[in-house]
């Protein structure tokens, strides 16, 4: 995509902004107190601090791609304001949204003190907040939320294999020709393997897709999730593999650490109504193996949305994902 087609780049569109933020805390009851703060600009989406008489507020526009963002984070507010930040306003087709501000992420609290009580508390409240959810994909999807079911997921894999900018090369941004014959070769394994998973029942819900304790708010006892522009209709589990990355870049725990698997059984519990405990560590298990697919498919998208420069720049991320997914499944 082209920078210029990026809607914060568009001639006006910051004052257009600034009207609607006034017009839009105004019928919150409140009002604007000074400039807006300074945007924070990524690729694939801007936030900017919106100070107002009822305290910090978040403005948030996604690119294109991710524009769903703004219509699930309203819809998981209203169903679910202990965990959601409060949504003061969304325009939907915008993909705008004004939102609460957290003051404390949980990464900042766990660097003070790592109690894994915090992860533990978490962990079950998404399970629950997914277990809720549990039956709900067409509405979800219905929303712009991506389609990846299980069923999906091989094809993802041979959309990606056909991206050109993943043709066999020598550098990080590029499969070699003996990963992508591995991959292709992967294929009827793969499809195994996602019914042999869904011969689980678990049941289709949403995944953040990046859940980790930099996207998660402390909130007097509680904790809210935010950043939603990366979610999916998946297999609930698959959302583990961010968490347990994040608890290795956090706090140091490898994924088949003692305390790790303590805090997937804590996730897993939440689950126990649809399966006994073996059989909710095998799903994990499986979930984890497919997990690099969906995580490439969610790269894939905000690069989609990005400039050909910011492409370039993260251009190594869907190949390294698609390596993992050889690295975890290279021993079956």
């Amino acid at each position: 995509m082209a920078a210029s087609l990026l809607p914060w780049n568009a001639p006006g569109w910051r004052s257009e902004v600034a009207a609607w933020l006034s017009s839009q805390v105004q019928a919150a009851g409140g009002q604007l107190v000074g400039e807006a703060g300074e945007p924070r600009i990524r690729p694939w989406s801007v936030v900017i601090p919106v100070p107002t008489s009822m305290g910090l507020m978040y403005f948030k526009v996604s690119a294109p791609a991710l524009r769903h963002e703004a219509a699930v984070t309203q819809t998981l507010a209203e169903l679910f304001p202990d965990v959601v930040p409060h949504v003061y306003a969304c325009q939907a087709p915008q993909g705008w949204l004004l939102m609460e501000a957290g003051n404390r992420l949980l990464r900042e609290a766990l660097a003070d003190q790592p109690d894994l009580r915090r992860w533990d508390s978490c962990l079950r409240r998404y399970g629950a907040l997914q277990v809720d959810l549990a039956g709900r994909a067409n509405e979800l999807i219905d929303l712009g939320v991506p389609d990846r079911r299980l069923a999906a997921l091989p094809a993802l894999l041979e959309t990606m294999l056909e991206d050109p900018t993943l043709m066999p090369g020598d550098g990080e941004a590029t499969l070699t020709a003996g990963e992508r014959d591995w991959l292709r070769a992967f294929l009827p394994r793969m499809a195994t393997m996602v019914r042999e998973l869904a011969a689980f029942h678990v049941p289709d819900s949403l995944d953040h897709g990046d859940f980790h304790d930099g996207n998660i708010f402390v909130r007097d006892e509680g904790y809210l999730f935010f950043d939603w522009g990366d979610c999916g209709v998946t297999h609930p589990f698959i959302s583990m593999r961010t968490v347990l990355v994040s608890l290795e870049n956090t706090l140091g725990l490898l994924e088949d650490s003692a305390p790790a698997r303590a805090l997937a059984a804590a996730y897993l519990d939440t689950w126990r109504a649809q399966l006994g405990r073996p059989a909710l560590e095998e799903a994990l298990e499986l979930s984890l193996r497919l997990s690099p697919i969906v995580a490439a498919h969610r790269w894939q998208l905000a690069l989609q949305a990005s400039s050909p420069e910011d492409s370039q720049r993260f251009s190594a991320a869907v190949p390294s994902l698609l390596r993992e997914l050889i690295e975890r499944n290279q021993s079956d």
